[in-house]
């Protein structure tokens, strides 16, 4: 009796439960009854040989994923690198195995199973609402047992313990990346969001500014001030932006601003747009500076941070040459850390090195053009525009603007180098960093070495784009060519223009700016940032090098992103002494790069590592490590720690 009231209760709860463990008993025999559950008890015979061979192949990968990794340590040992496993300090993650995984974790690794975990009454399960998948095959009571709990492909699908300021700093994360920025919505309500956050915290509204654009209410910065006590050391900034690109959602396989923890390969992810451009700097950020006044640290200077708008190139509103032409007093600083540039490197799991920028190459976009009167093409003569383009052309990939050695780039080369496996190279650039541009030999054996090297040590000009002639059976009036410069820091454009004609070596080529460089000094290596750096990196990974960069790119070469459209260059063409206007369009660069222009020494640094063969930013399902973003939140936590409080 008491079974059938407790049979009645759960089909008047759930009518799919009564399927599962009910009959009609006024239509259904004894003898069919029985079997029914015999076929119930094949089926789950076979369920349970069924998740066996699944288990049994699931550990046969995991082996062979242990076998691969080890293949790999083991070459990389023959080539002489001493590789240190990745490394995490022991405040960061606490990996907690529990007693029974999530039926959906075991969803996601045996897609045709829904397991059901035994609970203690019909009640709880009940509660949990946790029902059968319509695509399953089956239904199975599971326990993850002490032997399971060894295999490392299910250890990265389990859950993880988080501390309250990693959690808090995910929410932030999760708050920034559902605000859409894009161009057209602007950052201002995300500059809200982050003000309020602050203000709820106790923070003076003094010390918590949102900045709008005049004529654009849209568009907005936040500055915080954490604020010190020493009246004589200048402040440090950290900047990131809040803009990101545009994103389809029909081309993602998630919703771009809807923020994803999901697991792929083993490896748990963060899924969308401005997960590794920028707003995971900003949310670490966010979330110390919160942590710092929390716990009552006593900074000698003051901390700034700056979260700002247009960086990524979308129209006339750049937070940061905002603030610089119209509230410099806000963010005047001694020195600023950009996590927009230099980062982490991880590749094949295996964590590399750590980049610390002072530089970027200076972009310049030059037009070169050569005009003739034309004539029939079945009357051809030697003056011919195509022809002489193409020889100033032809001259020009032959030639190399000279080596340059900064002290970023020597600094490089000296850690560097004992990681090269080949011998020669690591000897020339042991040698560069040494006795510097003396051993001509060994310039040249690094800069053929690679294209990334080579461009290091120069300022480089390639054709890109090329158009002439209007019609197949005329002589050509015209003839275009559009040349991509990157010129060293310390580049005089007009002297790389004078050497460029030299090079051409033809009168008949006109030489016009497209796109005007902004010159930006590389800032000095500070051993007050750099030494920090340094010592932090190593108490968290160990054995990772710093390496000092100058980038060879800038804003505009990130994947997905391109210069602006040069103008029709029949103009330039026709009129090559008229080719500068005063409308031309300045340099696509990155916010490091504005403030190195303004005198402000940048250092590019972030705690956070990407795996250089997975990189999506301003791609398609744009993506995170989990681990990396929570190790880039301590170590940012550290290092503000360390430039507030100098030794």
């Amino acid at each position: 009796m008491q079974g059938t009231q407790q049979e009645s209760r759960r089909q008047q709860d759930d009518p799919e439960l009564d399927q599962l463990y009910s009959f009609d008993e006024s239509h259904v025999s004894d003898a069919l009854k029985i079997e029914e559950l015999q076929k119930k008890c094949k089926q789950a015979e076979q369920t349970s040989a069924t998740l066996l061979r699944n288990l049994q192949t699931l550990y046969k990968t995991a082996k062979e994923e242990i076998r691969r990794k080890d293949a790999i340590i083991s070459d990389l040992q023959e080539r002489g690198f001493q590789p240190q496993p990745p490394a995490t300090s022991p405040p960061l993650l606490h990996p907690v195995i529990p007693e029974r995984l999530h039926p959906t974790t075991i969803h996601r690794m045996l897609p045709s199973v829904t397991v059901l975990f035994p609970f203690d009454d019909m009640q709880e399960l009940e509660k949990e609402r946790i029902l059968p998948r319509e695509e399953s095959d089956f239904i199975l009571s599971f326990i993850f047992t002490s032997e399971l709990k060894q295999l490392p492909a299910l250890q990265a699908l389990t859950t993880t313990e988080l501390t309250p300021i990693q959690i808090e700093a995910r929410e932030i994360f999760r708050e920034l990346i559902e605000i859409n920025t894009s161009h057209q919505y602007g950052s201002a309500r995300a500059a809200d969001a982050i003000a309020a956050r602050f203000l709820r915290d106790g923070w003076s509204p003094d010390n918590v500014q949102v900045l709008r654009h005049p004529g654009h209410p849209e568009k907005g910065n936040i500055v915080i001030r954490y604020r010190g006590s020493s009246a004589t050391l200048r402040p440090a900034l950290f900047i990131a932006h809040l803009d990101v690109v545009e994103a389809d959602p029909a081309d993602w396989e998630t919703d771009p601003f809807t923020f994803i923890e999901k697991e792929d390969g083993g490896q748990m992810y963060y899924y969308g747009r401005g997960t590794s451009d920028i707003k995971n700097e900003a949310a670490e950020m966010i979330a110390n500076f919160l942590r710092l006044r929390r716990e009552g640290f006593q900074s000698s200077r003051d901390l700034i941070l700056a979260l700002t708008e247009d960086e990524e190139g979308g129209g006339t509103c750049n937070g940061i040459q905002y603030l610089l032409d119209h509230h410099r007093d806000l963010i005047d600083c001694a020195f600023c850390i950009n996590t927009d540039a230099g980062s982490g490197q991880i590749k094949q799991g295996r964590y590399l090195a750590q980049t610390f920028q002072t530089a970027e190459k200076v972009y310049m976009v030059l037009g070169l053009g050569v005009t003739n009167p034309g004539g029939h093409s079945s009357l051809p003569t030697r003056d011919n525009a195509i022809y002489h383009l193409a020889g100033g052309l032809s001259r020009l990939a032959e030639f190399d603007f000279p080596a340059r050695l900064s002290p970023t780039v020597r600094l490089f080369m000296e850690r560097m180098a004992p990681l090269e496996a080949d011998p020669a190279l690591r000897t020339a650039m042991a040698d560069l960093a040494a006795h510097g541009l003396t051993d001509t030999h060994a310039a040249t054996l690094v800069s053929q070495a690679s294209p990334y090297y080579h461009a290091l040590l120069h300022t480089t000009v390639v054709a890109t784009m090329i158009t002439g002639g209007h019609a197949e059976n005329a002589l050509p009036q015209a003839a275009n060519a559009t040349l991509n410069c990157r010129l060293l820091p310390d580049d005089d454009p007009a002297e790389v223009e004078r050497l460029l004609a030299g090079v051409l070596n033809d009168t008949q080529i006109g030489v016009g700016r497209l796109v005007e460089p902004l010159p930006a000094p590389a800032s000095p290596i500070d051993r007050g940032v750099l030494g920090p750096v340094e010592e932090i990196t190593q108490a968290m990974w160990p054995g990772v090098p710093v390496l000092p960069e100058v980038s060879p790119t800038s804003h505009s070469s990130s994947p997905g992103h391109s210069p602006p459209s040069p103008p029709v260059m029949l103009t330039l063409a026709l009129h090559p002494s008229t080719a500068r206007s005063s409308t031309m369009p300045t340099t696509p660069r990155t916010d490091g790069q504005t403030l190195r222009h303004a005198g402000i020494p940048v250092y590019g640094v972030s705690g956070m590592f990407y795996d250089i063969d997975d990189y999506r930013c301003h791609g398609r399902n744009e993506r995170l490590l989990v681990r990396s973003f929570f190790e880039g939140l301590e170590f940012m936590y550290r290092l503000m720690r360390r430039l507030g409080a100098p030794e």
